[in-house]
């Protein structure tokens, strides 16, 4: 007789999203190409793995790369599940940005 809470990821923006699992090195080496493209990239993450971004922005500024970082709070949705009915519950929680801009 328990609830089950199903966490939703906010609808995200243009960019990439950094998790905390996500290899740094590998993400940069990734978005190479459509940072010398574009001359911009942005970057997004969302509460525990808010500071894996930060480590990526230190990263690009030891580079030698123009960066900047912002934040936001947005709104999540939350699916609860009992075993009688389902309901949907909305939070607010932190979104931070960083662009990437070329040298």
């Amino acid at each position: 007789m328990g609830a089950e809470r199903i966490k939703r990821a906010p609808v995200v923006r243009k960019g990439f999203i950094v998790r905390r699992k996500t290899h740094l090195i590998a993400m940069m080496k990734r978005v190479k190409h459509q940072l010398e493209r574009s001359g911009c990239v942005q970057y997004q993450s969302t509460g525990m793995a808010i500071p894996q971004l930060v480590t990526l922005a230190d990263k690009y500024q030891h580079q030698g790369y123009r960066i900047a970082l912002s934040t936001e709070t947005i709104e999540f949705t939350d699916e609860i599940m009992t075993e009688d009915d389902f309901k949907k519950e909305k939070r607010l929680g932190n979104l931070l940005v960083l662009k990437v801009f070329s040298r």
